[in-house]
């Protein structure tokens, strides 16, 4: 029977990890092609047969056979929008003279739920129709955002916008102008870019009482009023290619990429234990409830061991369904300063609050999936710097040899 040591079972383990992540992932990029004729119907119920008479955008012409003859009785248009995670497909039905029937939401995967069905939900969808397909289309001009799920409005918008205009320049041979793209640089983008600045200058020169006021900032600002933070979800949305356009979303490539670079860089988890908004309510709740207990070492032990698992899970499911925001169905982020959530969600939430009154940052020492992430990227820069330590020191061998 062949022994393996420990070191070598775990070096055997981290190849399974990542090796079946990566197989994933490659798996997810395969088929991503999605088939709307099983929604045409449901666009234009009056049409008996439909044809596709353009493929940028993708354009259908819905026919209906009267007196013998095939009579036009509108057209259905793909588009897509960059939501919060990644693309919004949407369906938008016009009669013959390009006004706007129908619109649905076909696909949207890669974004929280919480957040589009809040959208679906309300009468935002209504807005559009009755609209011609040369009107401007856009959020803050005639069409009004949803306030709770803005990035996703904006990106069912976009796509609405995308096919109607299509539709009109290769139809009605319309001269269409798109609106200007501006990069968004708001109170948010400012605030967010503050805190982390912040941070840096608290962690370099020590000064641990500017931490508390890093700590509130981020749980009133980023948490309750921004509602946003980095998550499983976008997480694997990135890596699944999926990203938002960058104009519109600088708040989203700030947090979601320029923090984990940020990381790396430096070596030292920066947005756990000072941006996290969640961290910092746990961290209020230790200091009213005492937060002295400890979990058994075993335990805790396990249940760091378990956090793990529970990344690899998600993030197998994540990709294998092509869908990212399988990660948001246990993270408590969302359902604490967003306020939407099934009650399995509003149930976790209590426990992991009442607990965090007794064993500080219950969350964060062994669920938060977002913690799991960071580890990796600090080994991640241990291990390129080992290798260019080893560079370096072969390097300095190399010119003792040839000083001998």
């Amino acid at each position: 029977m062949c022994n393996l040591s420990k070191a070598h079972l775990k070096k055997l383990f981290l190849f399974m990890f990542y090796g079946s992540l990566m197989i994933a992932l490659l798996f997810s990029f395969k088929g991503r092609q999605m088939d709307v004729q099983q929604f045409l119907p449901s666009m234009l119920s009056n049409a008996q047969e439909f044809e596709v008479i353009e493929t940028h955008p993708l354009t259908y012409a819905g026919y209906k056979n009267i007196n013998g003859q095939d009579t036009l009785q509108g057209y259905v248009v793909f588009g897509q929008g960059s939501g919060y995670g990644g693309p919004v497909s949407v369906l938008t039905a016009t009669d013959p003279n390009g006004n706007i029937l129908k619109v649905r939401v076909v696909g949207y995967a890669t974004e929280t739920p919480s957040y589009i069905q809040s959208v679906l939900r309300g009468d935002f969808l209504k807005q559009f129709t009755g609209k011609s397909v040369d009107e401007p289309l856009e959020i803050g001009r005639d069409i009004d955002k949803v306030t709770s799920a803005t990035l996703s409005s904006r990106g069912i918008t976009d796509a609405v916008r995308q096919a109607s205009h299509g539709l009109g320049r290769n139809q009605f041979a319309l001269n269409i102008s798109e609106p200007s793209e501006n990069i968004n640089l708001g109170i948010k983008e400012i605030g967010l870019a503050l805190l982390i600045f912040a941070t840096i200058i608290g962690v370099r020169l020590k000064i641990n009482k500017l931490r508390w006021v890093v700590i509130i900032c981020s749980i009133f600002f980023t948490g309750f009023w921004f509602n946003c933070s980095i998550s499983l979800a976008n997480i694997a949305s990135g890596l699944m290619g999926f990203f938002p356009a960058f104009k519109q979303n600088l708040f989203w490539y700030i947090l979601i990429v320029g923090i984990p670079l940020i990381i790396f860089l430096s070596g030292k988890n920066l947005y756990c234990y000072w941006l996290c908004p969640f961290g910092g309510i746990q961290e209020i709740l230790a200091k009213i409830g005492g937060g002295k207990l400890k979990c058994n070492h075993n335990i805790g032990t396990w249940l760091q061991k378990i956090k793990y698992m529970l990344v690899w899970i998600v993030l197998i499911l994540s990709f294998c369904f092509k869908s990212p925001s399988v990660g948001g169905s246990y993270e408590p982020f969302g359902v604490l300063f967003g306020f939407q959530g099934v009650s399995v969600q509003w149930i976790l939430l209590s426990i992991i609050l009442v607990v965090s009154l007794f064993i500080r940052r219950f969350w964060c020492l062994y669920f938060c999936p977002v913690g799991v992430i960071n580890e990796i990227i600090i080994k991640a820069r241990r291990f390129v710097n080992s290798l260019f330590q080893k560079k370096q020191e072969q390097g300095i061998l190399t010119n003792k040899g040839r000083t001998l």
